[in-house]
Protein backbone atom coordinates (compact mmCIF):
# COMPACT_ATOMS: atom_id res chain seq x y z
CA UNK A 1 0.00 0.00 0.00
CA UNK A 2 1.48 3.38 -0.71
CA UNK A 3 2.41 5.89 2.52
CA UNK A 4 -0.60 8.13 1.12
CA UNK A 5 -3.52 7.17 -0.64
CA UNK A 6 -4.26 8.49 -4.27
CA UNK A 7 -6.98 10.84 -3.58
CA UNK A 8 -8.70 12.55 -6.47
CA UNK A 9 -11.52 15.31 -5.98
CA UNK A 10 -13.73 15.96 -8.70
CA UNK A 11 -14.83 19.68 -9.11
CA UNK A 12 -18.40 19.36 -7.94
CA UNK A 13 -16.89 17.89 -4.63
CA UNK A 14 -14.78 21.20 -3.94
CA UNK A 15 -18.01 22.97 -4.58
CA UNK A 16 -19.91 20.28 -2.11
CA UNK A 17 -16.99 21.12 0.70
CA UNK A 18 -17.18 24.71 0.06
CA UNK A 19 -21.32 25.35 0.39
CA UNK A 20 -21.43 22.68 3.28
CA UNK A 21 -17.73 23.28 4.97
CA UNK A 22 -17.16 26.48 4.22
CA UNK A 23 -13.54 25.15 2.68
CA UNK A 24 -11.79 27.78 0.32
CA UNK A 25 -9.31 26.37 -2.19
CA UNK A 26 -6.87 28.65 -3.72
CA UNK A 27 -8.66 29.62 -6.98
CA UNK A 28 -11.10 30.82 -4.49
CA UNK A 29 -8.77 32.83 -2.33
CA UNK A 30 -6.86 33.96 -5.20
CA UNK A 31 -10.81 35.55 -5.92
CA UNK A 32 -11.43 37.07 -3.14
CA UNK A 33 -7.88 38.66 -3.39
CA UNK A 34 -8.92 40.15 -6.60
CA UNK A 35 -12.63 41.12 -5.77
CA UNK A 36 -11.77 42.71 -2.28
CA UNK A 37 -12.96 46.31 -2.47
CA UNK A 38 -10.48 48.78 -1.13
CA UNK A 39 -9.80 49.97 2.40
CA UNK A 40 -12.05 53.28 2.82
CA UNK A 41 -9.17 54.14 5.13
CA UNK A 42 -7.09 54.63 2.91
CA UNK A 43 -8.03 58.40 2.05
CA UNK A 44 -4.76 60.20 2.53
CA UNK A 45 -3.55 62.63 -0.11
CA UNK A 46 -1.78 60.50 -2.49
CA UNK A 47 0.93 63.88 -3.09
CA UNK A 48 1.70 64.00 1.25
CA UNK A 49 2.03 60.21 1.19
CA UNK A 50 4.39 60.26 -1.18
CA UNK A 51 6.37 63.29 0.20
CA UNK A 52 6.43 61.95 3.40
CA UNK A 53 7.44 58.68 1.81
CA UNK A 54 10.52 60.82 -0.36
CA UNK A 55 11.89 62.75 3.07
CA UNK A 56 11.57 59.74 5.46
CA UNK A 57 8.65 61.06 7.68
CA UNK A 58 7.35 57.64 7.42
CA UNK A 59 8.82 54.97 9.68
CA UNK A 60 11.43 57.60 11.80
CA UNK A 61 13.46 59.58 10.21
CA UNK A 62 15.16 60.52 6.84
CA UNK A 63 17.93 57.92 6.08
CA UNK A 64 21.23 59.38 4.19
CA UNK A 65 19.87 57.65 0.71
CA UNK A 66 16.62 59.70 0.25
CA UNK A 67 16.81 62.90 1.82
CA UNK A 68 16.42 65.92 -0.26
CA UNK A 69 17.69 69.50 -0.15
CA UNK A 70 16.41 71.69 2.30
CA UNK A 71 15.84 74.39 -0.44
CA UNK A 72 12.92 72.15 -2.45
CA UNK A 73 9.93 73.58 -2.68
CA UNK A 74 6.76 71.48 -2.39
CA UNK A 75 5.77 72.46 -5.60
CA UNK A 76 8.92 71.26 -7.27
CA UNK A 77 8.83 67.94 -5.58
CA UNK A 78 5.30 67.87 -7.10
CA UNK A 79 6.12 69.05 -10.36
CA UNK A 80 8.87 65.89 -10.33
CA UNK A 81 6.89 63.22 -9.09
CA UNK A 82 4.09 64.21 -11.72
CA UNK A 83 6.55 63.98 -14.58
CA UNK A 84 8.27 60.73 -13.29
CA UNK A 85 5.01 59.49 -12.29
CA UNK A 86 3.72 60.15 -16.13
CA UNK A 87 6.59 58.92 -18.22
CA UNK A 88 6.05 55.64 -15.69
CA UNK A 89 2.39 55.33 -16.63
CA UNK A 90 3.18 56.20 -20.87
CA UNK A 91 6.55 54.16 -21.49
CA UNK A 92 8.97 57.36 -21.89
CA UNK A 93 12.25 57.05 -21.49
CA UNK A 94 13.96 60.46 -19.77
CA UNK A 95 17.03 60.77 -18.38
CA UNK A 96 17.48 62.58 -15.05
CA UNK A 97 20.04 65.26 -16.36
CA UNK A 98 16.74 66.12 -18.74
CA UNK A 99 14.53 66.22 -16.08
CA UNK A 100 16.71 68.13 -13.84
CA UNK A 101 17.04 70.95 -17.04
CA UNK A 102 13.49 70.87 -17.26
CA UNK A 103 12.87 71.63 -13.68
CA UNK A 104 15.87 73.29 -12.55
CA UNK A 105 16.61 70.94 -9.84
CA UNK A 106 19.78 68.96 -9.49
CA UNK A 107 20.09 65.44 -11.25
CA UNK A 108 20.87 63.92 -7.61
CA UNK A 109 17.63 64.97 -7.12
CA UNK A 110 15.86 64.00 -9.76
CA UNK A 111 17.43 60.41 -9.43
CA UNK A 112 16.69 60.20 -5.23
CA UNK A 113 12.96 60.87 -6.12
CA UNK A 114 12.61 58.15 -8.79
CA UNK A 115 14.77 55.81 -7.31
CA UNK A 116 12.14 56.22 -4.10
CA UNK A 117 9.42 55.92 -6.46
CA UNK A 118 10.52 53.23 -8.73
CA UNK A 119 10.47 50.78 -5.40
CA UNK A 120 7.21 51.73 -4.79
CA UNK A 121 5.80 51.42 -8.12
CA UNK A 122 7.36 47.61 -7.91
CA UNK A 123 6.09 46.86 -4.55
CA UNK A 124 2.46 47.85 -5.60
CA UNK A 125 -0.09 45.42 -4.82
CA UNK A 126 2.06 43.49 -2.37
CA UNK A 127 3.26 40.97 -5.29
CA UNK A 128 6.46 39.36 -4.97
CA UNK A 129 6.88 40.02 -8.69
CA UNK A 130 5.49 42.92 -11.22
CA UNK A 131 3.09 42.10 -14.01
CA UNK A 132 4.60 41.48 -17.17
CA UNK A 133 2.89 44.04 -19.35
CA UNK A 134 4.14 42.52 -22.68
CA UNK A 135 5.05 45.89 -24.24
CA UNK A 136 2.48 48.06 -22.93
CA UNK A 137 3.14 51.59 -21.16
CA UNK A 138 1.69 50.95 -17.14
CA UNK A 139 -1.04 53.83 -18.28
CA UNK A 140 -2.37 51.32 -21.54
CA UNK A 141 -2.14 47.75 -19.31
CA UNK A 142 -4.32 49.51 -16.66
CA UNK A 143 -6.68 50.66 -18.90
CA UNK A 144 -6.64 47.11 -20.78
CA UNK A 145 -7.09 45.13 -17.22
CA UNK A 146 -10.37 47.10 -15.74
CA UNK A 147 -13.17 45.72 -17.84
CA UNK A 148 -13.32 48.66 -19.37
CA UNK A 149 -14.17 48.55 -23.35
CA UNK A 150 -10.57 49.43 -25.25
CA UNK A 151 -9.38 52.77 -25.92
CA UNK A 152 -5.72 52.95 -25.35
CA UNK A 153 -4.16 54.68 -28.23
CA UNK A 154 -0.68 52.50 -29.25
CA UNK A 155 -1.87 49.45 -27.97
CA UNK A 156 -5.63 48.51 -28.77
CA UNK A 157 -8.73 50.67 -30.14
CA UNK A 158 -12.22 49.45 -30.33
CA UNK A 159 -13.37 51.08 -33.42
CA UNK A 160 -16.53 53.08 -34.10
CA UNK A 161 -19.36 50.78 -36.07
CA UNK A 162 -18.59 53.16 -39.20
CA UNK A 163 -14.96 52.73 -38.85
CA UNK A 164 -15.57 49.14 -38.80
CA UNK A 165 -17.43 49.29 -41.82
CA UNK A 166 -14.97 51.08 -43.69
CA UNK A 167 -12.13 49.00 -42.58
CA UNK A 168 -13.80 45.76 -43.89
CA UNK A 169 -14.65 47.61 -47.16
CA UNK A 170 -11.13 48.78 -47.63
CA UNK A 171 -9.80 45.40 -47.29
CA UNK A 172 -11.86 44.40 -49.84
CA UNK A 173 -14.72 42.68 -47.73
CA UNK A 174 -18.15 42.70 -47.60
CA UNK A 175 -18.93 44.19 -44.54
CA UNK A 176 -22.28 42.83 -43.93
CA UNK A 177 -21.56 39.26 -45.25
CA UNK A 178 -18.51 38.92 -42.62
CA UNK A 179 -20.48 40.71 -39.75
CA UNK A 180 -23.51 38.21 -40.38
CA UNK A 181 -21.17 35.15 -40.55
CA UNK A 182 -20.37 35.93 -36.81
CA UNK A 183 -22.18 33.40 -34.27
CA UNK A 184 -23.45 35.57 -32.30
CA UNK A 185 -25.30 38.04 -35.16
CA UNK A 186 -26.23 34.86 -36.59
CA UNK A 187 -28.16 33.71 -33.72
CA UNK A 188 -29.35 37.48 -32.90
CA UNK A 189 -30.44 37.71 -36.62
CA UNK A 190 -32.91 34.33 -36.48
CA UNK A 191 -34.33 34.69 -33.15
CA UNK A 192 -35.77 38.56 -34.09
CA UNK A 193 -36.94 36.72 -37.34
CA UNK A 194 -39.02 34.10 -35.23
CA UNK A 195 -40.07 37.56 -33.42
CA UNK A 196 -41.19 39.31 -36.55
CA UNK A 197 -42.46 36.12 -38.11
CA UNK A 198 -44.65 35.45 -35.10
CA UNK A 199 -45.09 38.68 -33.77
CA UNK A 200 -43.68 36.99 -30.03
CA UNK A 201 -41.33 33.86 -29.02
CA UNK A 202 -43.10 31.63 -27.03
CA UNK A 203 -41.56 31.03 -23.41
CA UNK A 204 -42.33 29.07 -20.44
CA UNK A 205 -43.99 29.66 -17.01
CA UNK A 206 -40.52 29.53 -15.80
CA UNK A 207 -38.98 32.64 -18.17
CA UNK A 208 -36.80 30.50 -20.53
CA UNK A 209 -37.79 29.98 -24.45
CA UNK A 210 -39.99 27.16 -25.92
CA UNK A 211 -37.96 24.01 -25.53
CA UNK A 212 -38.61 23.83 -29.43
CA UNK A 213 -37.17 26.65 -30.25
CA UNK A 214 -33.84 25.63 -28.64
CA UNK A 215 -33.91 22.13 -29.85
CA UNK A 216 -34.16 24.26 -33.26
CA UNK A 217 -31.72 26.66 -32.78
CA UNK A 218 -29.42 23.80 -32.03
CA UNK A 219 -29.95 21.58 -34.48
CA UNK A 220 -29.32 24.13 -37.06
CA UNK A 221 -25.93 24.72 -35.73
CA UNK A 222 -26.86 27.72 -34.01
CA UNK A 223 -25.40 27.37 -30.84
CA UNK A 224 -22.79 24.23 -29.95
CA UNK A 225 -21.83 24.41 -33.82
CA UNK A 226 -18.11 23.30 -33.16
CA UNK A 227 -19.18 19.94 -31.43
CA UNK A 228 -18.89 16.54 -33.30
CA UNK A 229 -22.31 15.05 -34.25
CA UNK A 230 -21.69 12.35 -31.75
CA UNK A 231 -21.14 14.62 -28.80
CA UNK A 232 -24.03 17.18 -29.85
CA UNK A 233 -26.28 13.89 -29.94
CA UNK A 234 -25.11 13.17 -26.44
CA UNK A 235 -25.52 16.83 -25.30
CA UNK A 236 -29.11 17.48 -27.02
CA UNK A 237 -30.62 19.87 -25.22
CA UNK A 238 -34.52 19.52 -23.84
CA UNK A 239 -34.82 23.11 -22.72
CA UNK A 240 -32.60 26.58 -22.44
CA UNK A 241 -31.15 25.88 -19.22
CA UNK A 242 -29.55 22.66 -20.70
CA UNK A 243 -28.47 24.46 -23.04
CA UNK A 244 -26.00 27.96 -22.00
CA UNK A 245 -24.99 28.83 -24.95
CA UNK A 246 -28.66 29.47 -26.22
CA UNK A 247 -29.59 31.24 -22.34
CA UNK A 248 -26.29 33.89 -22.96
CA UNK A 249 -27.04 34.78 -26.17
CA UNK A 250 -30.81 34.96 -25.30
CA UNK A 251 -30.08 37.05 -22.14
CA UNK A 252 -27.58 39.30 -24.12
CA UNK A 253 -30.84 40.10 -26.40
CA UNK A 254 -32.41 41.05 -22.98
CA UNK A 255 -29.70 43.01 -22.05
CA UNK A 256 -29.41 44.90 -25.23
CA UNK A 257 -32.90 45.90 -25.53
CA UNK A 258 -33.60 44.03 -28.50
CA UNK A 259 -36.33 41.57 -26.68
CA UNK A 260 -38.25 41.81 -23.25
CA UNK A 261 -40.05 39.44 -21.18
CA UNK A 262 -43.65 40.37 -20.42
CA UNK A 263 -44.37 37.20 -18.07
CA UNK A 264 -45.62 35.30 -20.58
CA UNK A 265 -43.38 35.58 -23.81
CA UNK A 266 -40.29 37.29 -25.53
CA UNK A 267 -41.48 40.41 -27.37
CA UNK A 268 -39.92 43.47 -29.23
CA UNK A 269 -38.04 45.46 -26.38
CA UNK A 270 -37.72 49.16 -26.87
CA UNK A 271 -34.26 49.47 -28.68
CA UNK A 272 -35.53 46.67 -31.81
CA UNK A 273 -36.61 49.11 -34.23
CA UNK A 274 -33.49 51.81 -33.56
CA UNK A 275 -30.68 49.01 -34.58
CA UNK A 276 -30.69 48.56 -38.08
CA UNK A 277 -27.38 48.58 -39.17
CA UNK A 278 -25.41 45.61 -38.49
CA UNK A 279 -22.14 47.32 -37.43
CA UNK A 280 -24.20 48.96 -35.15
CA UNK A 281 -25.82 46.00 -34.01
CA UNK A 282 -22.70 44.39 -33.46
CA UNK A 283 -21.21 47.04 -31.59
CA UNK A 284 -23.83 47.07 -29.09
CA UNK A 285 -23.85 43.14 -28.38
CA UNK A 286 -19.78 43.56 -28.22
CA UNK A 287 -20.23 46.36 -25.55
CA UNK A 288 -22.85 44.33 -23.34
CA UNK A 289 -20.77 41.53 -23.48
CA UNK A 290 -17.28 42.76 -22.58
CA UNK A 291 -18.90 45.22 -19.81
CA UNK A 292 -22.00 43.34 -18.57
CA UNK A 293 -22.07 39.50 -19.08
CA UNK A 294 -20.51 36.58 -17.08
CA UNK A 295 -18.62 35.04 -20.51
CA UNK A 296 -16.47 33.50 -17.80
CA UNK A 297 -19.05 31.13 -16.30
CA UNK A 298 -19.03 27.68 -16.31
CA UNK A 299 -21.37 25.71 -14.26
CA UNK A 300 -19.25 23.54 -12.02
CA UNK A 301 -15.81 25.78 -11.80
CA UNK A 302 -14.84 28.89 -10.14
CA UNK A 303 -14.41 31.91 -12.32
CA UNK A 304 -10.31 32.14 -12.74
CA UNK A 305 -9.49 35.35 -10.91
CA UNK A 306 -8.47 38.57 -12.71
CA UNK A 307 -9.95 36.68 -16.62
CA UNK A 308 -12.91 38.92 -17.11
CA UNK A 309 -10.98 42.05 -16.13
CA UNK A 310 -8.71 41.12 -18.45
CA UNK A 311 -10.84 40.51 -21.81
CA UNK A 312 -9.08 43.78 -23.34
CA UNK A 313 -5.12 42.59 -22.92
CA UNK A 314 -5.93 39.73 -24.24
CA UNK A 315 -7.43 40.75 -27.56
CA UNK A 316 -4.05 42.86 -27.45
CA UNK A 317 -2.60 39.84 -26.48
CA UNK A 318 -4.17 38.12 -29.52
CA UNK A 319 -2.64 40.45 -32.20
CA UNK A 320 0.68 41.06 -31.05
CA UNK A 321 1.60 37.44 -30.77
CA UNK A 322 -0.10 37.12 -34.73
CA UNK A 323 2.20 40.13 -35.15
CA UNK A 324 5.34 38.49 -33.57
CA UNK A 325 4.45 34.79 -34.83
CA UNK A 326 4.28 36.14 -38.84
CA UNK A 327 7.68 38.37 -38.35
CA UNK A 328 9.18 34.48 -37.77
CA UNK A 329 7.93 33.08 -40.93
CA UNK A 330 9.99 32.13 -43.91
CA UNK A 331 7.54 34.13 -45.98
CA UNK A 332 8.10 37.47 -43.68
CA UNK A 333 5.78 39.46 -41.60
CA UNK A 334 2.03 38.89 -41.70
CA UNK A 335 0.43 41.93 -43.17
CA UNK A 336 -0.93 42.52 -39.37
CA UNK A 337 2.30 44.05 -38.87
CA UNK A 338 1.19 47.43 -40.47
CA UNK A 339 -1.76 49.38 -38.65
CA UNK A 340 -2.97 51.06 -41.77
CA UNK A 341 -2.85 48.06 -43.82
CA UNK A 342 -6.32 45.82 -43.94
CA UNK A 343 -5.60 42.51 -43.11
CA UNK A 344 -6.74 39.30 -44.97
CA UNK A 345 -7.54 36.46 -42.75
CA UNK A 346 -4.86 34.33 -44.71
CA UNK A 347 -2.06 36.54 -43.35
CA UNK A 348 -2.35 36.47 -40.18
CA UNK A 349 -0.07 33.94 -38.25
CA UNK A 350 -0.85 31.72 -35.94
CA UNK A 351 0.54 30.73 -32.76
CA UNK A 352 -0.42 27.96 -29.97
CA UNK A 353 -2.90 29.03 -27.95
CA UNK A 354 -0.65 28.35 -24.91
CA UNK A 355 1.08 31.25 -25.48
CA UNK A 356 -2.03 33.25 -24.74
CA UNK A 357 -2.48 31.61 -21.55
CA UNK A 358 1.34 32.18 -20.30
CA UNK A 359 0.87 36.27 -21.28
CA UNK A 360 -2.08 36.12 -19.23
CA UNK A 361 -1.15 34.16 -16.59
CA UNK A 362 2.42 36.52 -16.06
CA UNK A 363 0.20 39.63 -15.99
CA UNK A 364 -1.27 38.78 -13.00
CA UNK A 365 1.18 38.07 -10.24
CA UNK A 366 -0.93 36.17 -7.81
CA UNK A 367 -1.81 34.00 -10.76
CA UNK A 368 2.21 33.24 -11.69
CA UNK A 369 2.90 32.94 -7.98
CA UNK A 370 0.12 30.44 -7.14
CA UNK A 371 1.19 28.47 -10.68
CA UNK A 372 4.90 28.28 -9.59
CA UNK A 373 4.22 27.06 -6.20
CA UNK A 374 1.98 24.67 -7.59
CA UNK A 375 4.84 23.16 -9.79
CA UNK A 376 6.96 23.69 -6.79
CA UNK A 377 4.97 21.06 -5.26
CA UNK A 378 3.59 18.48 -7.62
CA UNK A 379 5.87 15.50 -8.38
CA UNK A 380 6.92 15.18 -12.15
CA UNK A 381 4.66 12.53 -12.91
CA UNK A 382 1.50 13.92 -11.15
CA UNK A 383 -1.52 15.03 -13.73
CA UNK A 384 -4.20 16.28 -11.70
CA UNK A 385 -6.12 18.82 -12.36
CA UNK A 386 -4.61 22.40 -10.78
CA UNK A 387 -4.75 25.86 -10.93
CA UNK A 388 -2.82 25.82 -14.15
CA UNK A 389 -5.58 23.74 -15.55
CA UNK A 390 -8.04 25.90 -14.55
CA UNK A 391 -6.56 28.92 -16.06
CA UNK A 392 -6.13 26.83 -19.43
CA UNK A 393 -9.88 26.13 -19.28
CA UNK A 394 -10.60 29.64 -18.49
CA UNK A 395 -8.36 31.20 -21.65
CA UNK A 396 -8.84 28.64 -24.06
CA UNK A 397 -12.35 27.85 -23.28
CA UNK A 398 -14.16 30.89 -21.68
CA UNK A 399 -12.17 33.82 -23.24
CA UNK A 400 -11.73 31.77 -26.85
CA UNK A 401 -14.29 29.43 -27.49
CA UNK A 402 -17.40 31.48 -25.46
CA UNK A 403 -16.00 35.32 -26.45
CA UNK A 404 -13.57 35.87 -28.91
CA UNK A 405 -14.58 33.34 -31.45
CA UNK A 406 -18.98 34.12 -31.09
CA UNK A 407 -17.83 37.43 -32.36
CA UNK A 408 -15.74 36.05 -34.96
CA UNK A 409 -12.30 37.97 -33.52
CA UNK A 410 -10.67 34.49 -33.52
CA UNK A 411 -10.33 31.41 -35.80
CA UNK A 412 -8.92 27.68 -33.67
CA UNK A 413 -7.70 25.04 -35.27
CA UNK A 414 -6.22 21.93 -33.72
CA UNK A 415 -2.39 20.65 -35.07
CA UNK A 416 -1.18 17.27 -35.12
CA UNK A 417 -0.44 16.97 -30.85
CA UNK A 418 -3.79 17.78 -30.39
CA UNK A 419 -2.99 21.58 -28.80
CA UNK A 420 -4.98 24.43 -30.09
CA UNK A 421 -3.81 26.77 -32.49
CA UNK A 422 -5.35 30.54 -33.46
CA UNK A 423 -5.14 33.15 -35.02
CA UNK A 424 -6.80 36.40 -35.45
CA UNK A 425 -9.36 36.99 -38.48
CA UNK A 426 -10.26 39.71 -40.48
CA UNK A 427 -13.00 40.99 -38.26
CA UNK A 428 -10.77 41.20 -35.73
CA UNK A 429 -8.69 43.88 -37.44
CA UNK A 430 -11.38 45.69 -38.97
CA UNK A 431 -12.82 45.97 -34.99
CA UNK A 432 -9.69 46.66 -33.07
CA UNK A 433 -7.14 49.16 -34.27
CA UNK A 434 -4.03 50.90 -32.61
Amino acid sequence: FPEQPDVQVSMVGFAAAEQVFGYRDTVRLLEDRFSREPDDSEDEDPMDYLRSELTGELGGGASDESELPDTLTRETLEALMARIVANHNEGRAETDAEIATALDVEPETVSAVRGKLEAMFDNLGGASQAADRFGLSPRAFHGLTRRQLPQEPGALVLRAPAEITAELERAGLNAEEILSRAPVMRFCRWFLNKLEEDGAVPATQAGYVAPRLVTEAFDARLVSAALSDEVREIMRPKREIDCRPFYNYRTLLERVGLIEYDGKRFAAGAQLRQVTDSAVLYRRLFDTTFTEMEWDYHRYLAPVPFLRESAGFLFYAVGELSRRAGSKRPDGPAEADAPDVPVQEEAAAWFPASELVERFTAAAPPLAAAVSEELAESEPWETGFGIRGLITLGVERMFIDGFAKEFGLVQSSTDGSGEMQIRPTSLYFAVFGR
